[in-house]
């Protein structure tokens, strides 16, 4: 079973962005960024504030019920509890999304989906009154398929190879993945009692001729619904209703670039932002050519990268009659998310809620309640002999978090203590302070002390470079060896959770698996978390 070794503090792990580390930290330069920072006093704010219309929570049920129906997933208890329980009043969502990840995706994939469950399960303790019910937002309508098309699995790169045509991925027949799903299902029949669980899970989702979405859906399902997680393709025509408005204003005026613009530019100033402002925010679904971005032209529109154009009055027929041919991009996406859903939090990565922070604006233009950012859970598992061989160096296992400079920097400051530019520093400090002493009543002799710092701060910089290569040279073999030990963490250079599959740790770990994670996860205490193999003794 899997317990916590250590819960290492985010900036020190070097996984968080600056913007994001400032949201954790409460810094009031992103206060107006934000709805309340996140802390359990933030919800009951939200759950007084969060009105949402009995006729949109009908449509999403409905959505929800009719593609659960057609793939035969009603029969399944919990799942049909939590539809009854969503079409209640005083019942809100906890929402994460992602792209549609092969065979459940990676280890952080299932991280942000247990963050959800168990943020779901705090504030149903906090607010008995009220139910909270975890929901997976499929990305069904991203169209970047090299992001998806691969999964790696004892350490192969297993490929669907095929041409998407730029299509969105939720489209997608899963017929042209047969040869991958029989290679993965064949290697899991050799895997005991678990493996052949997981095999039968995958043949129902991913063979026959099911689109990627509800294949994703069918998946998504057999890992997390006894936990109570539902999942939404809102590549919905019922449900994009809603977003007609924000589609009209967004085409037909600049109002939500201006308002981003601004914005960005005062986030700017101190952070890298992750997305940029857009004069335009929607794609269009074409028949031939796939998801492209609607350009705004002197007189309306173009598809891009092809000829096809659209009038004005051609657009805004469409948005009538068609709004499901409409999709948002990153910037308006969330937008909708909240339009849709009665919803108070959404978990996303670090770059997630690293653009959401940039969002708040659009909402308020919108006048749609912005809802809380949680960072998702984060870990990686290393293996048992990691904290030994560390041991030899006398390092904690934390050590050998971050990129390769991080960890060098790191194990060289531990092993050479003396802090060469620090000390520069305060020796210049003394020149300037008998600088400072003499220049009134000697100005010469200031002048002359001036000529020996500036002169002592030229000899120092010309020999800092000699000095850090003579400790480098020194420690190469064991920061080499070190390096070696960290590539247990970050397989092919990628941080294990981003690289591993979530396939791999229920099959290490077993069917208690979501259960041991949910244990861990301290959905108002983020960190970094290295979790250890538990040997269970019976008693």
């Amino acid at each position: 079973m899997l317990g916590l070794y250590k819960k290492v503090n985010l900036p020190y792990a070097g996984l968080i962005p600056p913007i994001v580390a400032d949201y954790l930290a409460k810094d009031s330069f992103l206060a107006s960024q934000v709805q309340g920072w996140f802390e359990p006093k933030l919800f009951e704010d939200l759950i007084k504030s969060r009105n949402f219309l009995p006729a949109q929570r009908e449509k999403l049920v409905q959505t929800i019920t009719q593609n659960y129906a057609e793939l035969n997933l009603l029969n399944n208890k919990r799942a049909k509890q939590q539809l009854e329980i969503l079409a209640l009043e005083n019942t809100f969502t906890i929402t994460t999304g992602h792209q549609l990840s092969l065979f459940g995706g990676t280890y952080f994939m299932a991280f942000k989906i247990l963050t959800a469950i168990k943020l779901s399960r705090e504030l149903k303790l906090r607010h008995p009154e009220h139910n909270f019910v975890p929901l997976l937002w499929l990305a069904s309508e991203d169209h970047d398929f090299e992001e998806i098309k691969s999964t790696w699995w004892n350490d192969k790169n297993l490929s669907w190879e095929l041409d998407s045509k730029e299509r969105a991925t939720g489209q997608l027949s899963v017929q042209s993945l047969q040869l991958v799903v029989e290679e993965l299902v064949k290697s899991l029949e050799n895997m005991g009692g678990l493996g052949v669980t997981l095999k039968d899970w995958i043949n129902q989702a991913y063979l026959g001729n099911h689109t990627l979405a509800n294949a994703s859906i069918k998946f998504y399902h057999s890992l997390f619904a006894e936990e109570g997680l539902l999942i939404l393709d809102a590549n919905s025509a019922s449900l994009k209703v809603a977003l007609k408005p924000i589609m009209v204003t967004d085409l037909f005026s600049d109002a939500f670039y201006s308002v981003q613009a601004n914005s960005d530019r005062r986030l700017s100033e101190r952070y890298k932002l992750q997305i940029k402002p857009r004069n335009g925010n929607f794609f269009y679904l074409h028949e031939t050519h796939g998801r492209k971005m609607l350009k705004k032209q002197k007189k309306g529109f173009q598809l891009a990268d092809t000829e096809t154009t659209f009038t004005d009055e051609e657009i805004k027929l469409l948005i009538e009659n068609h709004p499901e041919r409409f999709s948002p991009n990153v910037n308006l996406r969330p937008l909708y998310q909240e339009l849709i859903l009665p919803n108070l939090a959404y978990i996303g990565g670090p770059a997630e809620i690293a653009y959401w922070l940039q969002l708040k604006p659009l909402f308020n233009q919108s006048e749609v309640r912005f809802p809380a950012l949680t960072l998702r859970f984060m870990a990686a598992v290393p293996p048992n002999e990691m904290q030994t061989k560390l041991e030899k160096f006398n390092l904690p296992l934390e050590a050998v978090l971050g990129s390769e400079k991080e960890v060098t920097d790191r194990y060289l400051k531990f092993k050479h203590p003396f802090n060469y530019e620090k000390e520069v520093e305060e020796t210049l400090a003394h020149y300037q302070a008998i600088i400072e002493g003499v220049k009134d009543s000697n100005p010469i002799l200031a002048k002359q002390f001036l000529n020996l710092k500036l002169a002592a701060k030229k000899e120092f910089e010309g020999h800092q470079s000699a000095y850090k290569k003579t400790i480098l040279n020194a420690e190469e073999e064991s920061i080499q060896k070190l390096l070696k030990i960290r590539s247990r963490l970050y397989p092919n250079g990628t941080l294990q959770e981003r690289i591993e599959t979530y396939l791999s740790l229920r099959l290490k770990f077993g069917l208690n698996l979501n259960q041991e994670l949910l244990n861990l996860i301290e959905p108002f205490s983020p960190g970094f978390y290295l979790l250890k193999t538990e040997i269970q003794t019976s008693t």
